[in-house]
């Protein structure tokens, strides 16, 4: 068995100077989306230069949303696996956006023969653009249909089959999911059509206070998961690649990770080809969502993650445990966060000074559940969260005004013609750019000055220059 890392730019000079206790990396293909197919070829040169195969992941498709998969989206995708001579393309059997926006989270689909055939079409449908074949990889959901229908494994070898694709088989979610919905991992495992498995993912996650497993990315993979590796590994293809996911929680060496990788190897080597152990799970009967309209049914159980259920809600979306759904709707609440902490650095630890963080999440992400929003957006959309908040600081609302405009020039595009004719921006303010600087470095926040006075913002060749006037 061949063992890879997902490359992460935390991870990638380690990853080039360890190349040789690896045998591939896998690129996710929507980092390199905004870069042309020689661009994105040229920045992949290091790793191909180190010997590396580069096998390639997805996490924006939406691959089961009702509309079908984006004719543009899937082709761009195609130009970057023929630059770099890709072979394999892998995405999740999910979707995640509907009516043009994204919920941030991927969502299980009803296990049902209906929604086999409907996602085997979408497969089908970017096999043909792309010229080749694909995977596609269970997702962990947290929450599960309160009937299954065909069940999750008895569903994807539904799919496959019709598709005639690949499986990318990620052991970590499938023990997520048997620690959330209580059932013995190696019996999903034995009704799995595992000849078709050509990549597999492991990590390590975490677990709430509540006691639900999250699939967060950000721990060495655990030993259930090994386990689960060793039960599968001689039933594999001999060219399959393992691959060791890590989003967050990044070791300071490399060191940890090659640990890793040994241990993956061992793991590998230590299983029997005997029969999988593992009851088989009885097929049940398709449920109502085959019936309803299948847009109305992602909607409703979008908008149950997002908040209370709404008037008229299906049984189907009514029947999930309150704990689980809470729980998906942190998961959504602190990928948001994650993303902005660092855009907003000193309100973010301001307002965790005066314990006021959570409570304006909340707000936020009620006024606004999209996920799919740009940095720019996002930090707009929480300031003004701030700015309606009117019992916090005055100069808070000053630091986040500040904040948020240094974000929003960053991001403009700095052209020739603006090397004649700068973005500039004068705010009036009671406090000095300096101090709020300082505040966001660490600092306390500031007293007033005694009248107000001006600050500029300009954005020049060499970033943003701001000017106390």
């Amino acid at each position: 068995m061949k063992v890879g890392l997902g490359l992460r730019p935390e991870l990638w000079q380690w990853t080039i100077e360890h190349a040789h206790a690896l045998d591939a990396v896998e690129l996710i293909v929507d980092d390199v989306l905004h870069l042309s197919p020689s661009q994105a070829a040229d920045q992949l040169a290091p790793v191909r230069d180190a010997g590396l195969d580069i096998v390639v992941h997805g996490v924006d498709l939406s691959l089961a949303s009702v509309d079908g998969p984006d004719r543009g989206y899937v082709t761009r995708v195609g130009r970057i696996l023929d630059a770099l001579g890709a072979t394999t393309y892998s995405e999740h059997c999910s979707y995640h956006r509907l009516d043009g926006r994204s919920v941030g989270q991927f969502m299980p689909v009803p296990f049902t023969q209906r929604w086999a055939q409907r996602v085997a079409d979408s497969v089908r449908a970017v096999q043909d653009i792309l010229g080749r074949r694909m995977l596609i990889e269970n997702v962990a959901y947290l929450v599960e249909h309160p009937r299954q229908g065909l069940g999750e494994a008895a569903f994807l070898a539904e799919v496959c089959a019709r598709a005639d694709c690949g499986l990318l088989l990620d052991l970590e979610n499938v023990a997520v999911n048997a620690a959330n919905l209580d059932y013995d991992p190696l019996d999903l495992l034995a009704d799995l059509p595992l000849d078709r498995v050509a990549q597999l993912h492991l990590a390590g996650g975490q677990t709430t206070a509540e006691g639900i497993a999250v699939d967060s990315h950000s721990a060495p993979v655990r030993a259930d998961v090994l386990e689960l590796l060793s039960a599968v590994a001689p039933r594999l293809p001999a060219e399959c690649v393992a691959v060791v996911e890590r989003d967050k929680g990044f070791p300071d060496s490399f060191a940890p990770l090659l640990a890793e990788f040994e241990a993956i190897r061992e793991a590998a080597s230590q299983g029997d080809d005997g029969p999988l152990e593992g009851r088989r799970f009885e097929a049940g009967e398709d449920f109502g969502a085959d019936a309803m309209e299948a847009a109305e049914y992602q909607r409703q159980w979008v908008s149950h993650f997002q908040m209370p259920p709404a008037p008229g809600a299906s049984e189907y979306v009514l029947g999930i445990p309150e704990g689980h759904r809470d729980a998906f709707a942190r998961v959504l609440r602190t990928k948001r966060r994650d993303k902005l902490e660092p855009l907003l650095p000193g309100t973010w630890r301001c307002l965790g000074e005066l314990d006021r963080r959570d409570a304006l999440l909340k707000t936020w992400f009620r006024q606004d559940s999209r996920q799919d929003l740009s940095r720019v957006d996002e930090v707009a959309g929480f300031a003004a969260v701030v700015a309606e908040t009117p019992d916090l600081p005055e100069a808070l609302h000053a630091l986040t005004r500040h904040e948020a405009t240094l974000v929003e020039l960053r991001a403009k595009p700095f052209t020739r013609w603006n090397k004649l004719i700068p973005h500039k921006r004068e705010v009036a303010s009671r406090f000095r750019a300096r101090d709020l600087d300082a505040v966001a470095a660490g600092a306390s926040l500031p007293e007033p000055l005694p009248r107000t006075a001006r600050v500029r913002y300009t954005r020049r060749a060499e970033g943003v220059w701001v000017e106390d006037l």
